[in-house]
């Protein structure tokens, strides 16, 4: 009999190995274990060991995480399958044929970095993506196809029981939201849902991460208290960590920059992209190497501003509600800069990125300093205040200004972020805010003295 092993780096990537699980509980002559990380969140290990049970699959743990991953490694597993290199190296035997199958498709670039030699042969969902891995040297890839949506036509046929479950209006269509931790559009999109709803359906499917990570609990805690308000918004509990069964609910799915973009597509319906960034830095794993840098653009509508007035002073007001500065700290700071516009004033688009000013226009926030519980206020100087227009639309952004602007490499640590995150636009109460104090400007009325 084969033994097989899934190895599970959190809980939402068994949606991508329960397929493949059932096929084998199909077959005979398979001996299927699973198992999943003691370091993930305990309520996370809960639901993939209920989960388990109810499959009729072994459960494998241990009383810490060296104990679970010495147990695996002496069970010498023949196959073991996994969604990323994660623990590989620690469960795996010397016979045993490791096999990934990715927890994600679409633009996730991390399919292309989560590489390891160890891996026998690696499910690629599709051509393009094949070609992608050959231009790297990847040589053990099996195209696949997309083993998550193997169980998409079972759930189509269930959706009108989760419909009558969820309490949706039949006679209404359905708005299935579901953003990424980061970055995410939630802090701008939630404030909008009560105005969807007053005449759709609205289904709001979190992340994983916004419900069992700590830096992104706030994104839970937000969703659950406006679908507490209005009875036609309705969140998904985080205990319910396979989106597939609400796909077919959807007329519409509106997310950002994640899988469920390229999953939804099997369904031929409309899909709305959103994108919105807060500051972000983060490295790879190849030295002295970044994956990612973020900048963040805010858009003030200041047409009523009076043509003739003077401005003083000008005050950008930012809401702070997570920072992280992991293992070599690099101390990032904050300023704000003028942004340009590659479409129009009133748009944020993608080839805006590279028309952020290196002007500073404040005086920057050093990282401690950046709050994380009220407003971060930045006084214009010179500069900002001339950038700041009486006729239309004011952009300004910010940006690291120690290292990006500066162009000055940062020290550099193995797969971390560095990164502060606010507010990006209205909230009802946390919005950001651009103050301007102007007055009128002063008439000379000449004056002839006669003696």
């Amino acid at each position: 009999m084969t033994s097989v092993l899934f190895e599970s780096h959190h809980l939402y990537y068994l949606p991508h190995l329960l397929p493949i699980i059932k096929e084998l509980r199909r077959r005979s002559g398979y001996r299927v274990a699973a198992s999943i990380p003691r370091t993930v969140h305990p309520a996370e290990q809960e639901v993939f060991a209920r989960e388990m049970a109810n499959l009729g699959i072994e459960f494998i743990t241990g009383e810490s995480e060296e104990t679970r991953t010495s147990t695996l490694r002496e069970a010498a597993f023949d196959v073991v399958i996994v969604g990323n290199v994660g623990r590989l190296h620690e469960v795996v035997a010397d016979h045993s044929l490791a096999v990934m199958v990715y927890h994600g498709t679409g633009l996730k670039r991390t399919f292309y970095r989560d590489i390891s030699d160890r891996v026998d042969l690696r499910a690629v969902d599709c051509p393009s993506r094949w070609e992608e891995l050959r231009s790297q040297g990847v040589t053990n890839g099996i195209l696949a196809g997309y083993t998550k949506l193997d169980a998409l036509a079972d759930e189509k046929n269930k959706s009108a029981e989760l419909a009558r479950k969820l309490g949706l209006d039949p006679n209404a269509r359905t708005v299935l939201y579901a953003p990424t931790f980061y970055p995410s559009s939630l802090d701008r999109t939630l404030p909008r849902l009560p105005g969807v709803a007053e005449e759709l359906n609205v289904v709001i499917k979190l992340h994983h991460f916004s419900w069992f990570q700590q830096r992104y609990r706030y994104q839970s805690l937000k969703a659950a208290e406006i679908a507490d308000r209005y009875p036609r918004i309705h969140l998904v509990p985080g205990e319910e960590y396979n989106i597939l069964p609400y796909y077919p609910l959807a007329d519409v799915l509106v997310s950002n920059i994640s899988s469920t973009l390229f999953e939804f597509l099997a369904l031929d319906r409309p899909i709305i992209k959103t994108e919105y960034y807060s500051l972000r830095l983060k490295s790879g794993t190849t030295t002295d190497k970044w994956s990612l840098l973020h900048r963040s653009i805010f858009v003030f509508d200041t047409s009523a501003l009076p043509d003739g007035d003077v401005i003083t002073a000008a005050t950008l007001k930012i809401k702070g509600h997570s920072k992280s500065d992991p293992a070599t700290a690099i101390a990032i700071d904050i300023n704000v800069f003028g942004a340009g516009a590659s479409g129009t004033d009133a748009q944020i688009l993608s080839g805006d990125y590279e028309l952020i000013g290196g002007t500073p226009f404040s005086t920057a926030k050093t990282y401690a300093g950046f709050s994380i519980v009220g407003y971060n206020e930045y006084a214009l100087n010179a500069s900002g205040l001339a950038a700041i227009s009486k006729t239309g639309y004011t952009r300004l952004a910010l940006r690291n200004e120690n290292y990006d602007a500066d162009a000055v490499a940062p020290t550099w640590s193995s797969n971390v972020q560095h990164d502060v995150n606010c507010v990006m636009v209205e909230t009802g109460n946390n919005e950001p805010t651009l103050e301007v104090t102007h007055e009128a400007a002063a008439t000379f009325i000449p004056r002839m003295i006669l003696a």
